[in-house]
Protein backbone atom coordinates (compact mmCIF):
# COMPACT_ATOMS: atom_id res chain seq x y z
CA UNK A 1 0.00 0.00 0.00
CA UNK A 2 1.51 3.38 -1.04
CA UNK A 3 2.18 5.78 1.84
CA UNK A 4 0.60 9.21 1.71
CA UNK A 5 3.32 11.83 1.12
CA UNK A 6 1.98 14.04 3.91
CA UNK A 7 2.06 11.11 6.37
CA UNK A 8 5.65 10.26 5.46
CA UNK A 9 6.67 13.89 5.90
CA UNK A 10 4.93 13.98 9.29
CA UNK A 11 6.81 10.85 10.36
CA UNK A 12 10.20 12.21 9.31
CA UNK A 13 9.54 15.56 11.01
CA UNK A 14 8.44 13.96 14.29
CA UNK A 15 11.38 11.55 14.33
CA UNK A 16 13.81 14.40 13.70
CA UNK A 17 12.31 16.69 16.34
CA UNK A 18 11.06 14.31 19.02
CA UNK A 19 12.91 11.07 18.34
CA UNK A 20 9.62 9.17 18.03
CA UNK A 21 6.15 9.06 16.52
CA UNK A 22 3.02 7.21 17.70
CA UNK A 23 0.22 6.52 15.22
CA UNK A 24 -3.18 4.96 15.88
CA UNK A 25 -5.45 2.92 13.60
CA UNK A 26 -2.76 1.71 11.20
CA UNK A 27 -2.36 -1.68 9.51
CA UNK A 28 0.45 -4.17 8.93
CA UNK A 29 0.95 -3.11 5.31
CA UNK A 30 1.49 0.50 6.39
CA UNK A 31 3.84 -0.62 9.19
CA UNK A 32 5.98 -2.56 6.71
CA UNK A 33 5.91 0.19 4.08
CA UNK A 34 7.00 2.87 6.53
CA UNK A 35 9.76 0.61 7.84
CA UNK A 36 11.08 0.09 4.29
CA UNK A 37 10.92 3.79 3.47
CA UNK A 38 12.96 4.66 6.58
CA UNK A 39 15.77 2.23 5.66
CA UNK A 40 16.61 -1.45 5.43
CA UNK A 41 14.79 -3.83 7.78
CA UNK A 42 17.55 -6.00 9.26
CA UNK A 43 15.57 -7.94 11.87
CA UNK A 44 11.92 -8.85 12.43
CA UNK A 45 10.83 -10.10 15.86
CA UNK A 46 7.50 -11.19 17.30
CA UNK A 47 7.49 -9.59 20.74
CA UNK A 48 5.31 -11.97 22.70
CA UNK A 49 5.79 -14.54 25.43
CA UNK A 50 7.16 -17.85 24.15
CA UNK A 51 7.67 -20.90 26.32
CA UNK A 52 10.94 -21.76 24.55
CA UNK A 53 12.25 -18.18 24.39
CA UNK A 54 15.99 -17.53 24.40
CA UNK A 55 15.63 -13.74 24.08
CA UNK A 56 14.53 -11.63 27.06
CA UNK A 57 12.06 -9.73 24.91
CA UNK A 58 10.05 -12.94 24.43
CA UNK A 59 9.73 -13.66 28.15
CA UNK A 60 7.50 -12.12 30.80
CA UNK A 61 10.52 -10.52 32.53
CA UNK A 62 10.56 -6.73 32.91
CA UNK A 63 13.03 -4.85 30.73
CA UNK A 64 14.69 -1.87 32.42
CA UNK A 65 15.74 1.26 30.55
CA UNK A 66 17.88 0.21 27.59
CA UNK A 67 18.55 0.56 23.88
CA UNK A 68 18.68 -2.15 21.25
CA UNK A 69 21.71 -2.78 19.06
CA UNK A 70 22.94 0.54 17.61
CA UNK A 71 23.16 -1.04 14.15
CA UNK A 72 19.40 -0.27 14.11
CA UNK A 73 18.80 3.46 13.79
CA UNK A 74 15.03 3.03 14.08
CA UNK A 75 12.83 0.64 16.05
CA UNK A 76 9.26 0.16 14.87
CA UNK A 77 6.50 -1.73 16.70
CA UNK A 78 3.01 -2.64 15.51
CA UNK A 79 0.40 -3.82 18.01
CA UNK A 80 -1.43 -7.04 17.17
CA UNK A 81 -2.73 -7.71 20.69
CA UNK A 82 -2.52 -4.96 23.34
CA UNK A 83 -1.07 -5.45 26.77
CA UNK A 84 1.34 -3.79 29.17
CA UNK A 85 2.66 -0.37 28.08
CA UNK A 86 5.97 0.66 26.55
CA UNK A 87 7.82 3.65 28.00
CA UNK A 88 10.44 5.85 26.32
CA UNK A 89 12.96 8.41 27.57
CA UNK A 90 14.99 10.86 25.49
CA UNK A 91 18.71 10.15 25.95
CA UNK A 92 19.56 13.75 25.04
CA UNK A 93 18.24 14.72 28.46
CA UNK A 94 20.97 12.60 30.04
CA UNK A 95 23.70 14.32 28.02
CA UNK A 96 22.39 17.69 29.26
CA UNK A 97 22.53 16.51 32.88
CA UNK A 98 25.84 14.62 32.88
CA UNK A 99 29.08 16.52 33.36
CA UNK A 100 31.78 16.53 30.63
CA UNK A 101 33.92 14.35 32.91
CA UNK A 102 31.11 11.81 33.34
CA UNK A 103 30.55 11.68 29.58
CA UNK A 104 34.25 10.98 29.05
CA UNK A 105 34.05 8.15 31.58
CA UNK A 106 31.06 6.66 29.72
CA UNK A 107 33.16 6.73 26.55
CA UNK A 108 35.62 4.41 28.31
CA UNK A 109 33.05 1.82 29.38
CA UNK A 110 32.94 -1.24 27.17
CA UNK A 111 29.65 -2.94 26.37
CA UNK A 112 28.47 -5.72 24.10
CA UNK A 113 26.24 -5.44 21.05
CA UNK A 114 24.00 -8.33 20.04
CA UNK A 115 23.70 -7.92 16.29
CA UNK A 116 20.84 -8.75 13.96
CA UNK A 117 22.64 -11.94 12.88
CA UNK A 118 23.03 -13.03 16.53
CA UNK A 119 26.73 -12.22 16.82
CA UNK A 120 28.45 -10.24 19.56
CA UNK A 121 30.53 -7.11 19.00
CA UNK A 122 32.19 -4.70 21.39
CA UNK A 123 31.54 -0.98 21.59
CA UNK A 124 31.44 1.76 24.25
CA UNK A 125 28.49 3.32 26.07
CA UNK A 126 29.05 6.68 24.39
CA UNK A 127 30.54 7.33 20.98
CA UNK A 128 30.54 10.15 18.44
CA UNK A 129 28.80 10.35 15.07
CA UNK A 130 30.22 11.78 11.84
CA UNK A 131 28.42 15.09 12.51
CA UNK A 132 29.85 15.36 16.01
CA UNK A 133 26.73 14.33 17.94
CA UNK A 134 27.08 12.01 20.92
CA UNK A 135 25.49 8.58 20.58
CA UNK A 136 24.38 6.69 23.68
CA UNK A 137 24.18 2.90 23.86
CA UNK A 138 22.77 1.89 27.22
CA UNK A 139 21.97 -1.77 27.83
CA UNK A 140 22.74 -2.55 31.50
CA UNK A 141 22.86 -6.34 31.22
CA UNK A 142 25.46 -6.17 28.42
CA UNK A 143 27.90 -3.77 30.12
CA UNK A 144 31.40 -5.12 30.82
CA UNK A 145 31.53 -6.39 34.40
CA UNK A 146 35.23 -5.48 34.74
CA UNK A 147 34.71 -1.86 35.74
CA UNK A 148 36.70 0.38 38.02
CA UNK A 149 34.98 2.27 40.84
CA UNK A 150 34.70 5.51 38.88
CA UNK A 151 33.01 3.71 35.98
CA UNK A 152 30.60 1.95 38.36
CA UNK A 153 29.74 5.25 40.02
CA UNK A 154 29.05 6.88 36.66
CA UNK A 155 26.69 4.11 35.58
CA UNK A 156 24.87 4.48 38.90
CA UNK A 157 24.62 8.22 38.22
CA UNK A 158 22.96 7.50 34.86
CA UNK A 159 20.44 5.25 36.63
CA UNK A 160 19.89 7.90 39.32
CA UNK A 161 19.18 10.56 36.68
CA UNK A 162 16.70 8.24 34.97
CA UNK A 163 14.87 7.74 38.26
CA UNK A 164 15.02 11.45 39.15
CA UNK A 165 13.59 12.48 35.77
CA UNK A 166 11.00 9.73 35.52
CA UNK A 167 8.31 12.35 34.99
CA UNK A 168 9.81 13.20 31.59
CA UNK A 169 9.17 9.74 30.14
CA UNK A 170 6.51 8.94 27.54
CA UNK A 171 4.08 6.09 28.25
CA UNK A 172 2.32 4.33 25.39
CA UNK A 173 -0.72 2.26 26.36
CA UNK A 174 -1.09 -0.11 23.45
CA UNK A 175 -4.29 -0.56 21.49
CA UNK A 176 -4.70 -2.88 18.54
CA UNK A 177 -3.26 -1.38 15.32
CA UNK A 178 -1.10 1.21 17.13
CA UNK A 179 2.30 1.92 15.57
CA UNK A 180 5.32 3.32 17.44
CA UNK A 181 8.65 4.28 15.87
CA UNK A 182 11.62 5.58 17.87
CA UNK A 183 15.16 6.66 17.06
CA UNK A 184 17.06 3.86 18.77
CA UNK A 185 20.37 5.72 19.09
CA UNK A 186 18.63 8.53 20.95
CA UNK A 187 15.66 7.07 22.86
CA UNK A 188 15.74 4.54 25.70
CA UNK A 189 12.76 2.26 26.24
CA UNK A 190 11.49 -0.18 28.85
CA UNK A 191 8.48 -2.28 29.81
CA UNK A 192 7.11 -3.62 33.12
CA UNK A 193 6.82 -7.21 34.24
CA UNK A 194 4.27 -8.97 32.04
CA UNK A 195 1.49 -11.20 33.26
CA UNK A 196 2.76 -14.73 32.44
CA UNK A 197 -0.60 -15.36 30.75
CA UNK A 198 -0.46 -12.10 28.78
CA UNK A 199 -1.28 -12.34 25.07
CA UNK A 200 0.50 -9.02 24.41
CA UNK A 201 1.86 -9.25 20.86
CA UNK A 202 3.90 -6.59 19.10
CA UNK A 203 5.61 -6.96 15.75
CA UNK A 204 9.03 -5.28 15.87
CA UNK A 205 11.35 -4.20 13.09
CA UNK A 206 14.98 -3.15 13.46
CA UNK A 207 15.66 -0.63 10.69
CA UNK A 208 19.13 0.31 9.48
CA UNK A 209 19.49 3.78 8.00
CA UNK A 210 20.40 3.73 4.31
Amino acid sequence: MPINTALLEQIRTNLDQDGLIFLENQDIATFESISSLLGHVILKTDVKIKSDATAMVQTAEPLEWHQDSPEAKWLAWFCINPGEPTETFDGRILFNLLSPVEIEILKSIKTTIRTSDDCEEETTMVSGSSNGELILYFCPWLIDDKLNELQKQTIEEVKRLLRLNDGLKNIFFWKQNDLLIIENRRMLHRRPLLDPKSDRFLMRNWIKSE
